[in-house]
Protein backbone atom coordinates (compact mmCIF):
# COMPACT_ATOMS: atom_id res chain seq x y z
CA UNK A 1 0.00 0.00 0.00
CA UNK A 2 2.98 2.33 0.40
CA UNK A 3 4.51 1.75 -3.04
CA UNK A 4 4.68 4.83 -5.30
CA UNK A 5 3.58 2.75 -8.32
CA UNK A 6 1.97 -0.63 -8.75
CA UNK A 7 4.30 -3.50 -9.59
CA UNK A 8 3.89 -4.95 -13.09
CA UNK A 9 1.40 -7.71 -13.88
CA UNK A 10 4.11 -10.38 -14.06
CA UNK A 11 4.37 -10.16 -10.25
CA UNK A 12 0.84 -11.58 -10.12
CA UNK A 13 2.15 -14.72 -11.79
CA UNK A 14 5.44 -15.14 -9.91
CA UNK A 15 4.05 -14.62 -6.41
CA UNK A 16 1.86 -17.79 -6.48
CA UNK A 17 4.96 -19.78 -7.46
CA UNK A 18 6.79 -18.30 -4.45
CA UNK A 19 3.82 -19.19 -2.23
CA UNK A 20 3.74 -22.79 -3.43
CA UNK A 21 7.52 -23.15 -3.30
CA UNK A 22 7.78 -22.00 0.31
CA UNK A 23 4.83 -24.11 1.47
CA UNK A 24 6.90 -27.32 1.43
CA UNK A 25 9.52 -25.88 3.80
CA UNK A 26 8.12 -25.30 7.27
CA UNK A 27 10.66 -22.63 8.21
CA UNK A 28 9.84 -20.56 5.08
CA UNK A 29 6.02 -20.67 5.31
CA UNK A 30 5.94 -17.18 6.80
CA UNK A 31 7.47 -15.92 3.54
CA UNK A 32 4.73 -17.73 1.59
CA UNK A 33 2.02 -16.16 3.73
CA UNK A 34 3.62 -12.74 3.25
CA UNK A 35 3.79 -13.25 -0.51
CA UNK A 36 0.15 -14.37 -0.52
CA UNK A 37 -0.87 -11.22 1.38
CA UNK A 38 1.13 -9.05 -1.01
CA UNK A 39 -0.50 -10.80 -3.96
CA UNK A 40 -3.97 -10.15 -2.55
CA UNK A 41 -3.19 -6.45 -1.98
CA UNK A 42 -1.70 -6.21 -5.49
CA UNK A 43 -4.77 -7.72 -7.13
CA UNK A 44 -7.12 -5.46 -5.14
CA UNK A 45 -5.08 -2.39 -6.09
CA UNK A 46 -5.12 -3.29 -9.79
CA UNK A 47 -8.91 -3.75 -9.62
CA UNK A 48 -9.39 -0.50 -7.70
CA UNK A 49 -7.30 1.52 -10.15
CA UNK A 50 -8.96 0.22 -13.30
CA UNK A 51 -11.44 2.66 -14.69
CA UNK A 52 -9.53 5.87 -13.94
CA UNK A 53 -9.97 8.15 -16.91
CA UNK A 54 -7.09 7.78 -19.39
CA UNK A 55 -4.74 10.78 -19.60
CA UNK A 56 -5.51 11.33 -23.30
CA UNK A 57 -9.19 12.03 -22.49
CA UNK A 58 -8.41 14.71 -19.90
CA UNK A 59 -9.39 18.21 -20.92
CA UNK A 60 -11.36 17.05 -23.98
CA UNK A 61 -15.10 17.42 -24.47
CA UNK A 62 -16.76 14.03 -24.03
CA UNK A 63 -20.34 13.20 -24.89
CA UNK A 64 -21.62 10.83 -22.24
CA UNK A 65 -24.82 9.11 -21.22
CA UNK A 66 -25.49 8.01 -17.67
CA UNK A 67 -27.39 8.33 -14.43
CA UNK A 68 -27.31 10.83 -11.56
CA UNK A 69 -26.50 8.56 -8.60
CA UNK A 70 -26.36 11.10 -5.76
CA UNK A 71 -28.55 13.82 -4.36
CA UNK A 72 -27.62 16.97 -6.31
CA UNK A 73 -26.44 19.90 -4.19
CA UNK A 74 -27.44 23.26 -5.65
CA UNK A 75 -25.50 26.41 -4.78
CA UNK A 76 -26.06 29.97 -5.98
CA UNK A 77 -24.35 29.37 -9.35
CA UNK A 78 -23.76 25.63 -9.68
CA UNK A 79 -25.17 22.19 -9.03
CA UNK A 80 -22.86 19.42 -7.89
CA UNK A 81 -23.66 15.72 -8.27
CA UNK A 82 -22.15 12.29 -8.83
CA UNK A 83 -22.84 10.81 -12.24
CA UNK A 84 -22.33 7.24 -13.43
CA UNK A 85 -21.14 7.30 -17.05
CA UNK A 86 -22.69 4.28 -18.78
CA UNK A 87 -21.31 5.05 -22.21
CA UNK A 88 -19.32 7.69 -23.99
CA UNK A 89 -19.59 8.42 -27.68
CA UNK A 90 -16.01 9.75 -27.93
CA UNK A 91 -14.18 6.96 -26.09
CA UNK A 92 -14.87 3.55 -24.56
CA UNK A 93 -14.79 4.65 -20.91
CA UNK A 94 -17.29 4.44 -18.07
CA UNK A 95 -17.26 5.02 -14.33
CA UNK A 96 -18.30 7.37 -11.54
CA UNK A 97 -17.55 11.06 -12.01
CA UNK A 98 -18.13 14.06 -9.76
CA UNK A 99 -19.60 16.87 -11.85
CA UNK A 100 -20.37 20.55 -11.43
CA UNK A 101 -22.97 22.13 -13.66
CA UNK A 102 -22.55 25.89 -13.63
CA UNK A 103 -25.64 27.98 -14.37
CA UNK A 104 -27.73 24.91 -15.16
CA UNK A 105 -30.86 25.61 -17.17
CA UNK A 106 -32.45 22.36 -15.97
CA UNK A 107 -33.40 21.01 -12.58
CA UNK A 108 -31.32 17.93 -11.86
CA UNK A 109 -32.73 15.13 -9.72
CA UNK A 110 -31.27 11.87 -8.55
CA UNK A 111 -32.04 8.80 -10.60
CA UNK A 112 -32.39 10.69 -13.88
CA UNK A 113 -30.64 9.54 -17.04
CA UNK A 114 -28.90 12.32 -18.97
CA UNK A 115 -26.92 12.96 -22.12
CA UNK A 116 -24.21 15.49 -21.32
CA UNK A 117 -21.13 17.08 -22.78
CA UNK A 118 -18.50 17.06 -20.05
CA UNK A 119 -14.86 17.96 -19.58
CA UNK A 120 -13.10 15.66 -17.12
CA UNK A 121 -9.78 15.31 -15.33
CA UNK A 122 -8.19 12.63 -13.20
CA UNK A 123 -8.87 12.75 -9.44
CA UNK A 124 -6.42 15.01 -7.66
CA UNK A 125 -6.24 16.98 -4.47
CA UNK A 126 -4.00 18.33 -1.77
CA UNK A 127 -2.41 15.95 0.71
CA UNK A 128 -1.69 18.23 3.65
CA UNK A 129 -0.52 16.43 6.80
CA UNK A 130 -3.37 16.51 9.29
CA UNK A 131 -5.78 17.94 6.71
CA UNK A 132 -8.50 16.45 4.58
CA UNK A 133 -7.23 14.15 1.81
CA UNK A 134 -9.60 14.96 -1.07
CA UNK A 135 -7.92 12.60 -3.53
CA UNK A 136 -8.10 9.77 -0.99
CA UNK A 137 -11.79 10.50 -0.41
CA UNK A 138 -12.48 10.35 -4.15
CA UNK A 139 -10.57 7.06 -4.34
CA UNK A 140 -12.58 5.54 -1.48
CA UNK A 141 -15.82 6.66 -3.11
CA UNK A 142 -14.69 4.96 -6.38
CA UNK A 143 -14.98 8.28 -8.22
CA UNK A 144 -12.78 7.95 -11.31
CA UNK A 145 -12.81 11.55 -12.56
CA UNK A 146 -14.08 15.01 -11.74
CA UNK A 147 -15.14 17.80 -14.03
CA UNK A 148 -17.95 19.99 -15.22
CA UNK A 149 -20.80 20.01 -17.70
CA UNK A 150 -20.24 22.08 -20.82
CA UNK A 151 -22.98 24.17 -22.36
CA UNK A 152 -24.24 22.22 -25.32
CA UNK A 153 -27.42 21.46 -27.22
CA UNK A 154 -26.48 17.81 -26.70
CA UNK A 155 -27.34 18.05 -22.97
CA UNK A 156 -30.80 16.69 -22.29
CA UNK A 157 -32.74 14.57 -19.84
CA UNK A 158 -33.55 11.10 -21.17
CA UNK A 159 -35.70 9.33 -18.56
CA UNK A 160 -35.68 7.92 -15.03
CA UNK A 161 -33.42 5.03 -14.16
CA UNK A 162 -35.10 2.01 -12.62
CA UNK A 163 -31.96 1.15 -10.66
CA UNK A 164 -31.86 4.36 -8.59
CA UNK A 165 -35.14 4.04 -6.68
CA UNK A 166 -33.47 4.22 -3.26
CA UNK A 167 -31.57 7.38 -4.20
CA UNK A 168 -34.78 9.03 -5.40
CA UNK A 169 -36.47 8.15 -2.08
CA UNK A 170 -33.50 9.62 -0.19
CA UNK A 171 -33.83 12.82 -2.21
CA UNK A 172 -37.57 13.09 -1.40
CA UNK A 173 -36.79 12.69 2.31
CA UNK A 174 -34.00 15.28 2.05
CA UNK A 175 -36.37 17.74 0.33
CA UNK A 176 -39.05 17.19 3.00
CA UNK A 177 -36.57 17.82 5.82
CA UNK A 178 -35.21 20.88 3.98
CA UNK A 179 -38.74 22.31 3.76
CA UNK A 180 -39.27 21.90 7.52
CA UNK A 181 -35.77 23.09 8.54
CA UNK A 182 -34.75 25.45 5.72
CA UNK A 183 -31.76 27.13 7.41
CA UNK A 184 -30.49 24.25 9.54
CA UNK A 185 -26.69 23.94 9.46
CA UNK A 186 -26.79 20.12 9.14
CA UNK A 187 -28.43 20.21 5.68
Amino acid sequence: LQLPDLPPWWCCFTLPIVCLGTWHFRCWRWLGWGALGFLWALLRAHVALTGVIPPDLEGNDLRVEGVVVSIPVANSNSTQFIFFVEKSTNAPWKGLVKLNWYHAKFEINSGERWQLTVRLKRPSGFMNPGGFDYEGWLFHQRIRASGYVRLSEYSRRLDLSRTQLLTRIREKIYDAVSDVLPAHPQL
